[in-house]
């Protein structure tokens, strides 16, 4: 513990990459690791969400579109060029695209996948470098909770996605183990958020709760402290793993 009562994860001034932080459970990342000590550098699309977030420690947050080429490398070059390392990368950023299976476009297909795993796998990449010269590093990649169902309303397409995820970490976590970087993967449930609520009607939203034993769908707070813990001192012993924040929705 700290002095002042708090719990200590030992990542005080590390580095880290949160993206897709301007709004939703990127935004609470932001505010939970800032909250420990973490030098954070947010980037998100150009829009209101970025430009709320202060520049605070990590400088000001990086206007970016990750799903186009040779940013991801970019990114990562601007972060060191700032503070001379990079200690911790969060995947959170998303896209996601509502439609029946037999509907989607290649277009959809093209979009949804550079953003949802090529940008992922870019940015591990550039990162484990880093990392591996370091000796210490942390990367949580955040999934879904419909890898395992498919992709409830029209999400199929998100979901195959994700599960790609699922594979990335391991692939990554197997590999980076010995040079001390712990590769983790969070599955959050349904989520107050915008993206959950695009296209979903009222009923379709009363119908996840029956499905929840908590009856209520989480908060942003809730899956950025579980990807705070995995980025701490706490976990590092934890690599290769998908925690889910699900609510009991899916108990594996």
């Amino acid at each position: 513990m700290t002095a002042d009562g708090k719990a200590d994860f030992g990542i005080a001034e590390r580095v880290a990459l949160v993206t897709g932080a301007g709004g939703g459970i990127g935004s609470a990342i932001v505010e939970v690791l800032t909250s420990l000590g973490v030098v954070v550098v947010a980037t998100d699309i150009p829009g209101e969400g970025l430009q709320r977030l202060p520049a605070g420690a990590g400088g000001a947050p990086i206007a970016a579109d990750i799903g186009r080429r040779g940013v991801c490398d970019e990114i990562v070059a601007e972060v060191v060029a700032r503070h001379k390392r990079i200690d911790i990368l969060v995947n959170n950023a998303a896209l996601l695209i509502r439609k029946e299976i037999d509907e989607y476009t290649d277009e959809d297909w093209d979009r949804t996948f550079d953003v949802n795993l090529r940008s992922q796998f870019l940015l591990c990449r550039a990162a484990a470098r880093h990392m591996k010269a370091a000796g210490w590093g942390r990367i949580v990649n955040i999934a879904a909770s419909n890898v395992y169902n498919g992709g409830l309303y029209q999400s199929s397409m998100y979901a195959i996605a994700k599960g790609g995820v699922l594979t990335l970490t391991r692939s990554f976590a197997s590999r980076l183990a010995a040079f001390g970087v712990c590769v983790n993967t969070v599955a959050p449930g349904p989520v107050n958020t915008p993206m959950f609520r695009y296209k979903l009607t009222e009923k379709d939203i009363a119908d996840f709760y029956t499905r929840l034993p908590m009856k209520r769908i989480a908060e942003p707070v809730e899956l950025a402290r579980a990807v705070a813990f995995l980025c701490s001192e706490w976990a590092s012993y934890i690599t290769g793993q998908v925690i889910d924040v699900n609510g009991g929705q899916i108990m594996r």
